[in-house]
């Protein structure tokens, strides 16, 4: 995208525009992550152990349920692929999961 000064003439693209999108620039590589998507999966990784991981999130379901409520819904899938016949509500389907990884974590400190 060509930016135009003030007076009207044509300005040279700003940082890597000159390259982009054109024949030639093969973009990112077949299976190389996204490096500030992983940034920031690793920066709010580092901001909710700075906050006290866990013990914060306990203080977070007390202090504000519907807040945690919110954050348990963004996290649960939306979606789950099933075969068979299903009697387990989400309730149920959530202490599944704790459950389980309560049961790995004791079995990794064993």
């Amino acid at each position: 995208m060509r930016e135009t000064a003030d007076n009207g003439t044509a300005t040279a693209p700003k940082g890597n525009e000159a390259t982009r999108f054109k024949a030639g620039n093969p973009g990112r590589r077949a299976g190389c992550k996204n490096k500030t998507g992983q940034e920031l999966v690793n920066d709010i990784l580092k901001t909710y152990k700075s906050l006290g991981g866990t013990a914060w999130l306990k203080a977070l379901a007390r202090k504000d349920p519907k807040t945690f409520s919110r954050l348990l819904e963004r996290m649960i899938p939306k979606n789950i692929e099933l075969s068979g016949s299903v009697t387990m509500t989400a309730d149920e389907y959530i202490l599944g999961l704790m459950r389980r990884r309560r049961e790995a974590k004791s079995e990794a400190t064993d």
